[in-house]
């Protein structure tokens, strides 16, 4: 299949979900002024804190993602994209609700021509 999508959504979850639509994407973009859209749906903040607080209380304070670690999850990605597809542009975006409404949201307002969802 020959590679012609210009704009490209994939929800990040920054599991093997992520590398394999990353993947694909890599493969599907147009090597000459493509756009890929990363958007990561965090928790509510309040829901974080709670996390936080469980997670110091069992001694894994790195088992989530949590909010602040996120950008820099997500330039990684970029980097990633942009170094694999010439004349690539990603965007990153990091939302905070119910992940499917937020993507859905995400979807309607940069309206991509194709979403790859892992």
């Amino acid at each position: 299949m020959s590679s012609f999508f210009k704009s490209i959504l994939i929800p990040v979850d920054f599991t093997v979900n992520t590398e394999v639509a990353v993947k694909q994407a890599i493969e599907l973009a147009c090597t000459n002024g493509s756009t890929i859209h990363l958007v990561h749906v965090t928790k509510p903040k309040a829901l974080w804190k709670v996390i936080r607080i469980i997670n110091l209380f069992r001694s894994r304070p790195n088992e989530y993602y949590y909010p602040k670690k996120v950008k820099s999850k997500l330039q990684e990605w970029k980097h990633v994209i942009e170094e694999a597809v010439l004349d690539c542009k990603v965007n990153t975006y990091i939302k905070e609700g119910n992940v499917c409404a937020k993507i859905r949201d995400a979807a309607r307002e940069i309206k991509p021509q194709l979403i790859i969802i892992g």
